[in-house]
């Protein structure tokens, strides 16, 4: 049987090469993961003040509550599986002020902005109320997996000021672990698997 013309001229090399053309694409396709995050207190832990997020802390973030990506979406609380870390922290005295999830996949260049409804008051009048939490988190394969994590609480004090305190960790992970980012006053669990 005669090959047309187009590919006799192609040559061995190139039909090589189109034939591994699918598996290419296959191993370059991204793989969608969990990722799950809750911020905490510690208990009886001194507040470490700190700047709080700038203005434009999430712009160049998606925006879980606001995003209209398809690659990222906020996935049911049944699903989660950080609940018994949680209660058992509860227990303990640790305060949970987040506790979100959602899929992602792991090429995703941007961060993902995660916040709360609730809103500390801004001590300078006319400025828009702060949420009480802000975090970007940012969970990539580089050479391995790895989270990058920043998270501010803002918290009124007794005399009306507003202080903030900030947990900034980059952090290897492994799929279908829990890990624990330390800070002296505040904690974040984190754990991320295979959404598939």
């Amino acid at each position: 049987m005669m090959r047309p013309a187009f590919l006799r001229s192609l040559g061995g090399f190139t039909l090589l090469c189109l034939s591994l053309l699918p598996s290419v694409v296959q191993a370059q396709s991204t793989e969608n993961v969990i990722v799950e995050v809750a911020l905490f207190s510690q208990p009886s832990a001194r507040l470490l003040p700190a700047e709080s997020a700038d203005l434009d802390w999430a712009d160049s973030a998606i925006v879980l509550s606001e995003t209209a990506n398809s690659q990222v979406r906020s996935i049911d609380v049944t699903r989660r599986q950080l609940g018994d870390e949680m209660d058992r922290l509860a227990r303990q005295g640790y305060r949970l002020h987040l506790h979100t999830a959602w899929t992602q996949p792991l090429g995703l260049g941007n961060p993902i902005a995660v916040s709360d409804d609730d809103a500390t008051s801004s001590p300078d009048a006319g400025v828009d109320p702060l949420p009480r939490v802000q975090g970007l988190v940012s969970v990539k394969q580089n050479q391995g997996l790895e989270a990058d994590v920043s998270f501010w609480l803002n918290q009124g004090t007794a005399d009306g000021r507003l202080v903030t305190e900030k947990l900034r960790q980059t952090r290897r992970l492994r799929l279908d672990e829990t890990h624990y980012l330390d800070h002296p006053s505040l904690g974040v669990l984190i754990r991320v698997w295979r959404a598939d």
